[in-house]
């Protein structure tokens, strides 16, 4: 009997977690909100800012959890972010992309939690490293992604995925 009920909580957890993925918003959206403000792009001008990836596509040899869809999501903010900010950097490459063992950060004395996957990816913007967490908060089935301060463990190659 137990067995039985510990399959079906098992079967609802799996579903769950599918259904979860497969709606996550940034899949083919063209909207971003960086900053405080919403940018809704043309697909000429997300186009535009894909350019300023050295390679001019979003394909990484780096290795994350998340899908074709979420991974271009994840470094079209990236570029977007980079192209409005005082230094107007339009030159990026990937560097790496890890996963982020604390799956917890403290923005303004507020606590974020990550609850099924929690990256932070480096890139070089114009000569200068940068690192951005992309995570799904808790309590949300959302993908979210900010610039963050390299984690305290350093970026060594055998940290980044390996599966």
């Amino acid at each position: 009997m137990n067995d039985m009920k510990l399959f079906f909580t098992y079967l609802v957890l799996v579903i769950s977690l599918i259904v979860g993925c497969s709606n996550q918003p940034g899949r083919n959206s063209n909207t971003f909100y960086i900053d405080g403000k919403y940018y809704e792009l043309t697909d000429e001008l997300l186009n535009h800012y894909r350019q300023s990836w050295e390679s001019g596509e979003v394909r990484g040899p780096f290795r994350t959890v998340l899908e074709e869809n979420d991974r271009r999501w994840v470094m079209d903010f990236i570029s977007i972010h980079q192209a409005t900010k005082q230094t107007h950097c339009k030159t990026l490459s990937l560097l790496g992309v890890r996963k982020r063992i604390e799956m917890v950060d403290t923005i303004n004395g507020k606590t974020i939690r990550a609850k099924m996957f929690d990256e932070e990816w480096r890139i070089d913007a114009c000569g200068v490293t940068k690192n951005y967490r992309a995570f799904n908060p808790e309590g949300s089935l959302n993908l979210n992604i900010y610039e963050i301060a390299a984690s305290p463990s350093g970026f060594a190659s055998d940290e980044e995925y390996d599966h």
